[in-house]
């Protein structure tokens, strides 16, 4: 087994990323491999010098097995460890995600409450002067010739208003001048 390829790529790569009791356990496990290669090196050479019982008896014995347990859990608790950080780091952004939905939905209904503002100020600034016109137009079709719309604005509705007032007034001098007509053909009859 390749020990040093796993020790090495736990102590190299994954204690960058790790904290605390985690780099502690990189840092056993990198240990670990390093004392199970050296007794497989040396089991070698001593296979190597034809030695193959004594390098049997170097891989068999209490030590190397200990070793062996010993980098087997540090690897487990390697392993349980990296779970706990993926917990940790799933739940880590699943807060971050409910945080963002609450200002993502707050922001949402203030810009809604602005909208709805917006449209109920501008209705109103809509609505009012043609509420006005129609007084207006009510009183000047019960015949107050007099009646006038108060012009506020120089917009469309504004340009309305001043409109109905010339057209008010037209008719007024109009109505005027038909009342003195029937006046003087009144006298000219009476005088006849």
């Amino acid at each position: 087994m390749a020990y040093s390829q796993i020790g090495h790529r736990v102590s190299d790569t994954d204690r960058k990323a790790l904290q605390g009791e985690q780099s502690a356990v990189a840092q056993q496990i990198s240990q670990a491999a390093t004392q199970l290669e050296a007794v497989e090196s040396q089991a070698l050479m001593q296979m190597d010098a034809g030695k193959q019982t004594e390098a049997l008896a170097m891989l068999d014995n209490e030590a190397y097995r200990s070793w062996q347990n010993y980098f087997t859990n540090a690897v487990r608790q390697f392993l349980a460890g990296q779970q706990d950080l993926a917990v940790s780091l799933r739940q880590d952004i699943r807060n971050e995600w409910r945080t963002l939905l609450i200002w993502f939905g707050g922001i949402t209904i203030m810009t809604l409450l602005v909208c709805i503002g917006l449209l109920v100020v501008m209705t109103r600034q809509v609505l009012q002067p043609i509420a006005r016109l129609e007084q207006a137009a009510l009183a000047l079709g019960r015949g107050d010739l007099e009646a006038r719309v108060q012009v506020t604005s120089s917009d469309e509705l504004g340009r309305l208003g001043v409109v109905f007032n010339k057209m008010a007034v037209v008719l007024n001098e109009q109505a005027m001048s038909s009342t003195e007509r029937l006046r003087k053909i009144t006298r000219d009859l009476g005088e006849r």
